[in-house]
């Protein structure tokens, strides 16, 4: 008798429920809420039940109800331990909750005394909150010129639904690159919450500029298109094989991005391309000395201070704009 009930309920909710307004529900992954029928508390029933839909759109999960008998047995496995009906509220109490949990929920009341039924339809919305993102230092690497790489970890555990990491980097003086290195979501097999996690690479760059004021260069060096060459070369919006392969759409490892115009197997950076590329030899030898005859020691510097001397910082920044214009020249005109 009950069996067949509950395949008539079945029969009946698609066509009883269309047009019935919606009741949102709010709960939190291990919380509990109360889902209650809308009725007549003077009319007497004879049945409640609780139903959820399933994936096909159908009402015929059973989560709980009652009738003139018992009918825990053919109660949903999954809410067997979990809900209670109040049969003076005609009401459902839903307690530690889970994401799967989330979903449309139907109440079906039967009347003691007449043939007319009521149903009520409820949404349940399950949140959980995320904790408070840590970061991680994975690994660093030194790749000299002033540049630095690290891998670091952002973690978030717990949260409900899905969300994605992002993150933010204020810049001062140093011109910041970030790379994303992957993500992962993994979901927790009994309360469907979500642990989530991404990978970056962090790299800084030194900059040239540690004040906010006038460049010297910018007086001192009349060429206009030279100016404008060694102006391009100190912001980095240039050619060279470690800006380019920067960009999203050509990304490649930055060990990757070596220069195409020697056979060194090194990255063209502007340490590279200004300093050690050996299709520039000619022009290097030709201005490195007027560099050591306009700042003495210049070939004792290190690395990074020469190339602060070749882009234009100093006395020999009109040196310095030819050099890099003759230089560029070059490389463009093949």
């Amino acid at each position: 008798m009950i069996r067949l009930l509950l395949l008539l309920v079945l029969a009946l909710w698609p066509t009883t429920c269309e047009g019935a307004a919606v009741q949102e529900v709010r709960g939190k992954v291990g919380g509990a809420v109360q889902l209650t029928c809308r009725y007549d508390h003077l009319l007497p029933v004879k049945g409640v039940y609780f139903q959820k839909k399933n994936l096909s759109g159908l009402y015929e999960l059973l989560v709980n109800g009652f009738y003139t008998n018992s009918v825990k047995d053919y109660l949903h496995d999954e809410y067997k331990h979990r809900t209670r009906v109040n049969r003076t509220e005609r009401s459902l109490d839903f307690w530690n909750l889970k994401a799967s949990d989330e979903g449309h929920y139907k109440c079906f009341l039967m009347p003691q005394d007449t043939l007319k039924d009521y149903d009520t339809i409820f949404h349940l919305t399950i949140t959980a909150d995320y904790s408070i993102p840590t970061v991680t230092v994975q690994e660093c690497s030194d790749h000299g010129e002033g540049a630095l790489s690290c891998e670091l970890c952002c973690s978030s555990f717990g949260g409900y639904p899905l969300a994605n990491l992002s993150w933010t980097v204020l810049e001062d003086s140093n011109d910041v690159l970030l790379q994303e290195v992957g993500s992962v979501s993994t979901a927790d097999k009994h309360s469907g919450v979500w642990n989530v996690s991404q990978i970056v690479r962090l790299t800084c760059f030194l900059t040239l500029k540690h004040e906010y004021a006038l460049a010297t260069y910018l007086l001192t060096v009349r060429d206009t298109k030279q100016r404008q060459i060694l102006t391009k070369y100190r912001l980095s919006d240039h050619s060279l094989a470690v800006e380019r392969g920067r960009f999203k759409h050509s990304w490649i490892p930055r060990e990757d991005r070596v220069c195409g115009h020697c056979k060194t197997g090194e990255v063209e950076t502007e340490v590279h391309f200004l300093l050690h590329c050996p299709k520039y030899e000619h022009i290097r030898n030709k201005y490195f000395s007027q560099f050591e005859e306009e700042e003495s020691g210049f070939r004792a510097l290190t690395d990074s201070q020469k190339l602060t001397v070749t882009l234009g910082e100093g006395p020999s920044a009109p040196t310095a704009a030819r050099y890099v214009h003759e230089c560029h020249t070059l490389r463009d005109s093949e």
